[in-house]
């Protein structure tokens, strides 16, 4: 008599695996074609001299310009999730004073906010943040909340606003980083696969653009987690969508 639980457990998760990866080729596949698909057509037809007027040549070169920017961007992402997941991302993690990240954060992104005509409010708890500290790689958080607040800024109106909070959770335990906007929300049907590979919410007029991998919310659950830390979403129709990120506080 053999137990043979331990061999069946590995079978099935390289099928598990297996399956994992067919459907991972089978969305980049479908994510590579649609760019391809217009780069093509607008190079051809301008090979072909179909546009006459000037003014529709420059137009078509604007669009090859921006879906090639496209490719570009999910190819970064689709290399740096392959790192991710394969444990070759490097970290630089070093103890940061809890104020410091929060400066840096807001700092770094006050200027993006207010380029795309948006008012942004922050509210920084400096008494709950005073004498914490936590282990992160700056850089990465960055990208983190880069990620975050392009999505937030992408479903915003002109002239709304974006908050940016940063402070202390209840228990004292975890630095509470949230961003929220006023934009069209999320569905309830939506929420549960946010943070999934290359799905993205249909959002009206948002949903058909292509300025995204869809991969950005998935990087950025990698990055928190890979901090011991959460990422969550609460969302409302109409309401708008608050993003919050908790890392765990550095005790001596």
């Amino acid at each position: 008599i053999r137990d043979i639980t331990a061999t069946k457990a590995a079978e099935e998760q390289m099928l598990a695996s297996k399956k994992s990866k067919e459907v991972f080729l089978s969305y980049i596949s479908h994510e590579l074609k649609t760019p391809v698909t217009s780069l093509l057509a607008y190079i051809t037809a301008l090979r072909g001299n179909t546009f006459e007027l000037e003014e529709k040549r420059k137009e078509a070169i604007d669009i090859i310009y921006k879906k090639t920017l496209t490719l570009e961007r999910l190819i970064y992402d689709l290399f740096q999730l392959s790192k991710l997941e394969t444990k070759q991302f490097s970290f630089a993690f070093m103890v940061m004073d809890g104020q410091d990240l929060a400066a840096a954060l807001t700092r770094e992104y006050l200027l993006d906010i207010k380029s795309a005509g948006l008012k942004p409010v922050v509210k920084m708890d400096k008494a709950a943040l005073n004498g914490v500290s936590v282990i992160v790689d700056e850089a990465r958080i960055q990208q983190v909340f880069s990620n975050i607040l392009a999505n937030a800024v992408r479903v915003s109106q002109k002239g709304g606003a974006i908050r940016l909070s940063v402070g202390v959770d209840a228990k004292k335990k975890r630095l509470e980083i949230s961003v929220r906007d006023y934009g069209a929300g999320i569905a309830a049907k939506d929420l549960p696969y946010i943070f999934d590979r290359f799905y993205r919410v249909d959002s009206g007029e948002h949903s058909a653009r292509e300025d995204t991998s869809g991969l950005g919310m998935t990087i950025a659950k990698e990055i928190v987690e890979a901090h011991n830390g959460t990422i969550t979403v609460r969302s409302r129709l109409q309401r708008g969508s608050t993003f919050t990120v908790h890392l765990p506080l550095y005790f001596e």
